[in-house]
Order: C-alpha cells, then structure tokens, then sequence
C-alpha cells in the first residue's frame, strides 16, 4: 500500500510538465536570414524557422529575405523560439510605389489626373 503513494508523488510533479507549451505572435521586418542555421531575424530578434514552416508548398526559410514584412506565431522555446506559421506581406516594388504616387498627386493646374 505504501508503493500508490509514492507512485502518485512520483507522477504529480510530471503533470506540471504537461501543459501547452507557451506561444508567441507578432510582425516585424527580417533583417537576416541564416539558412545554414536555420534561424531568421526579425527586428532584431532571432528566431528557429524550421524547413517544416512551410508556405506555397516550400519550406518559408528559402522565400523571407532581408527587408521582407512578415506576421508569424509559434512556441517559445531555448535558445530560440520556433516559428510554426508565417506570412510574407507583399511589398510593392519601386516602380509600383511611383506609379500609384504619381496617379494619386494633383496636377499642377488643379485638375487630378483620370484614374
């Protein structure tokens, strides 16, 4: 009979370990990608992105890049936590960006341009 008691203080302390692991959420700019390592930064801030992120049917890893916007969540984790899920904002190139300024600025003698 004493053998249930000690099982049972044996195995409380392990339910503790069991709970959901602690998540994380947010968006930021990538200022490096370390392929080799499988690791990005992202303001500053370095993150596991594992080739199993997957976005489009390939690994996330090959498609951020430095000045990409990106939204992402995961686990927390040591040394890095692990990104689980991420989306890369598309970003307007710069033509894109001069083309829609220009259509947007008035002209000179008042009248806007036709859209």
């Amino acid at each position: 009979m004493k053998v249930l008691p000690m099982l049972l203080a044996l195995a409380v302390p392990g339910l503790c370990w069991a709970e959901d692991p602690q998540t994380f959420e947010g968006a930021g700019v990538v200022f490096e990608v370390q392929v080799e390592k499988n690791l990005v930064d992202i303001d500053h801030r370095l993150y596991r992105l594992p080739n199993s992120t997957v976005r489009n049917g390939m690994p996330s890893l090959f498609q951020v890049k430095p000045g990409s916007v990106v939204s992402y969540s995961g686990t927390v984790s040591q040394p890095w936590s692990t990104i689980t899920d991420i989306y890369i904002h598309k970003q307007m190139s710069e033509q894109e960006l001069a083309e829609m300024i220009e259509k947007e600025q008035p002209r000179q003698d008042g009248e806007e341009q036709p859209r």
